[in-house]
C-alpha cells in the first residue's frame, strides 16, 4: 500500500510541477495553449522542434523556465518508474483487492483533476498571485490583457491560393470594420512585418496574427475570394456592427 500510495504522490507532483511550469511560460507571453504543450514536452524529453520551442530559445525566461523542468522531468520518471514497478510487485504478491481499489481510485481523481476546468482555472490564479507576490519575475499575461475567453482571440491564420485576402491591401480589406485587427504578418521569407500600414498586401503563404471576434476570425479564415467572399465580407461588417450596437459600452 505505501508503494502504491508514494507513486500516486509521485504522479501529483509531476501533474503540479507541470502545470506551475506552463502557467510560468504563459505568463512570459505565450498562449495557454502552447505553454502546456512546451511544458509537456520539455518534462518527457520529447524534445519537440516547434516555431514555440525556437521562441523558448530566445528568452532567457523561458530557457530557464525549460531547463529546470527537463531536470525535474529526468528525476521524475526514474521514481516513477521504480514505484510503479514495487507497486505492482506488491499487488502481484499479496493480490489485495484494496491495493487495486486504491489505485485506480487514486489515478481516477487525478484524471478528474488534470480534465476539470474549474480546477484549472483555480489553481491557475493560485500559481499567478504566488509568482507576482514572490518571484521578480516579468508577468506578461496576455490571456487577461486581451480578454482571451473564447469569444475573442489571437489567431494566426495562412493566405493560401484563392483566399479572399490573397493580393489585397490591409487598407482595402477592411478587416477592422469586421472588428477584427490585424497585429502582424510574417511573410515567406521568414520576415516579420509588425502593425502592418494600410499598403500592405496580404500575399500567397503569409501568416497573420489577427485579434478580434472567434466567429469571425473563422469566417475570414474560410472566406474565398470572389463575389461570395465579397457578400461575406459586407455580412461580417454587418454582425461586428450589430455586436457594437448590442453592447455599446
Amino acid at each position: 500500500m505505501i508503494g502504491i500510495i508514494t507513486f500516486l504522490t509521485i504522479i501529483t507532483l509531476t501533474l503540479l510541477t507541470t502545470r506551475i511550469a506552463a502557467v510560468a511560460l504563459s505568463l512570459t507571453g505565450m498562449s495557454d495553449i502552447a505553454a502546456k504543450f512546451q511544458a509537456r514536452s520539455a518534462l518527457s524529453g520529447a524534445g519537440f522542434t516547434t516555431s514555440e520551442s525556437e521562441e523558448i530559445m530566445k528568452d532567457p525566461r523561458r530557457r530557464k523556465i525549460v531547463s529546470k523542468l527537463m531536470l525535474v522531468g529526468h528525476v521524475g520518471f526514474v521514481a516513477i518508474m521504480a514505484t510503479g514497478v514495487l507497486s505492482f510487485m506488491h499487488i502481484k504478491s499479496d493480490k489485495g483487492w484494496t491495493s487495486i481499489i486504491v489505485f485506480l481510485s487514486g489515478l481516477g481523481f487525478l484524471l478528474f483533476l488534470t480534465l476539470s476546468k474549474s480546477m484549472d482555472k483555480y489553481l491557475r490564479k493560485i500559481i499567478q498571485k504566488f509568482f507576482r507576490e514572490h518571484t521578480d519575475f516579468a508577468v506578461n499575461d496576455y490571456e487577461n490583457l486581451l480578454c482571451l475567453n473564447g469569444k475573442f482571440i489571437l489567431a494566426e491564420i495562412p493566405v493560401e491560393k484563392n483566399d479572399w485576402l490573397e493580393n489585397k491591401t490591409l487598407e482595402d480589406a477592411k478587416l477592422d470594420e469586421e472588428g477584427v485587427l490585424v497585429l502582424g504578418i510574417r511573410k515567406s521569407s521568414g520576415e516579420y512585418i509588425g502593425i502592418p500600414q494600410g499598403d500592405t498586401v496580404f500575399q500567397l503563404d503569409d501568416i497573420i496574427t489577427l485579434y478580434g471576434h472567434s466567429e469571425q476570425i473563422d469566417e475570414i479564415n474560410k472566406r474565398l475570394a470572389g463575389h461570395k467572399g465579397e457578400i461575406s465580407h459586407i455580412e461580417g461588417i454587418k454582425t461586428n456592427e450589430e455586436m457594437v450596437a448590442d453592447n455599446p459600452e
